[in-house]
């Protein structure tokens, strides 16, 4: 986004406090629609518990998988090393 494009927070709030509840909430389900952060931010505000459960197993499975990773390339790695292949 260009600088020319950027609002502080006080004009964000004055123009948000123009509209209508409605348009609000088309504006919130837009944002919801359009980003993973904006999604996981919702969900945390409505459904904390839930919200929070999922995202650490969601976290803690890509963790598991990037060590997995590791350990296959340790593995791969030494088993080359054993039989004197080079790469």
């Amino acid at each position: 986004m260009k600088d020319s494009m950027k609002m502080s927070v006080p004009e964000i709030k004055k123009a948000l406090k123009s509209y209508d509840p409605e348009t609000l909430i088309s504006i919130i389900l837009d944002c919801y629609k359009t980003s993973k952060e904006t999604k996981n931010y919702i969900h945390v505000l409505l459904k904390p518990e839930e919200a929070i459960a999922a995202l650490y197993d969601e976290s803690k499975q890509i963790i598991e998988e990037e060590f997995s990773r590791a350990r296959i390339c340790e593995i791969a790695i030494s088993t080359c090393q054993e039989s004197n292949i080079r790469f």
